[in-house]
């Protein structure tokens, strides 16, 4: 059965909020109301799944390009899924292997977070910088730390902290990049 909560400043339901009220129509007085009011937005609190009825809930009008949004962005990751060839299978219905082990799921659930390829090659790259990084003079060091650090120095204030001109610093930073990028090759 669908079940329509309609926005009604009379109705006897609320909102979770307790701000707005509702009433609810099922079977014949909810058609003949959205026979009337087609351009009406509603959301639907069940899923397919459900057994139950069909419950929907009238979306205010300062919401519906919230909900429009919201119902293309899981469109568009719903078709996303379907050209991925991805299926999503439920923990629970593992019950056993293909030779009458127990599975645990683990050997079937992909970390789509880890790539073990591409965490090692940034491993190494972070160790070969740090190891260049070392190579640096004092100065080239000091420079790199006050620029490149949590709360990096600009250009400019260093070069006022330094009493230097700040072309100075900008030419020793862009000849320390310089050689970073020749030793890291």
């Amino acid at each position: 059965m669908l079940i329509f909560f309609i926005e009604d400043n009379n109705g006897d339901y609320f909102s979770t909020d307790r701000k707005r009220r509702f009433i609810r129509l099922a079977g014949k007085a909810a058609y003949e109301y959205l026979s009337l009011h087609r351009g009406k937005r509603f959301y639907k609190l069940t899923s397919e799944e459900d057994n139950e009825d069909n419950i929907f809930i009238e979306v205010p009008a300062f919401k519906v390009g919230k909900v429009r949004k919201d119902e293309r962005r899981a469109q568009y990751v719903a078709d996303i899924r379907k050209k991925s060839g991805i299926s999503e299978i439920s923990i629970y219905a593992i019950q056993e292997g293909d030779h009458g082990e127990r599975c645990t799921g683990e050997e079937l659930i992909e970390d789509s977070n880890m790539n073990v390829e591409r965490d090692a090659i940034h491993r190494i790259q972070l160790e070969k910088l740090y190891q260049v990084i070392e190579s640096l003079s004092d100065d080239e060091k000091e420079l790199v730390a006050r620029l490149y650090s949590d709360n990096p120095t600009t250009v400019r204030e260093l070069a006022t902290e330094w009493n230097v001109h700040y072309s100075t610093i900008s030419r020793k930073h862009t000849a320390i990049l310089r050689k970073l990028k020749k030793l890291l090759k």
